[in-house]
């Protein structure tokens, strides 16, 4: 299911909308919204798998940078891999198993949650 939620507005800026689904990068981790009011987010951390909330000026939408632990999206048995360098919409990506980076497409990323 997907849904919209508006986050607050302060001083003429627009508002920021995460998906129920999406994934966030916060000031100490990446989390998934799992929530929301005119107040902020309920969100849940993939390193540590708890719930907590942000307001929304707190969130930025997720893409994958250097060192983050990536899974093919979607996939629900997909071994980790590691982004090693980024460039505009796309990742290269050290998979297991794999002995050369391959590039993919960041709309095919998710991060990995921290029991993957």
């Amino acid at each position: 299911m997907n849904m919209h939620v508006d986050a607050p507005v302060s001083g003429g800026e627009e508002p920021c909308l995460f998906e129920v689904g999406a994934y966030a990068r916060t000031s100490d981790g990446i989390v998934c919204v799992i929530g929301g009011s005119e107040k902020g987010y309920e969100v849940t951390r993939t390193e540590r798998d708890e719930e907590c909330f942000y307001r929304a000026d707190e969130l930025s939408p997720w893409s994958p940078l250097p060192g983050d632990r990536v899974v093919e999206a979607g996939n629900e048995n997909c071994a980790a891999g590691v982004v090693i360098d980024v460039d505009s919409g796309t990742s290269q990506v050290k998979w297991p198993h794999f002995n050369r980076l391959l590039n993919w497409d960041n709309a095919h990323l998710e991060p990995a949650w921290s029991q993957r």
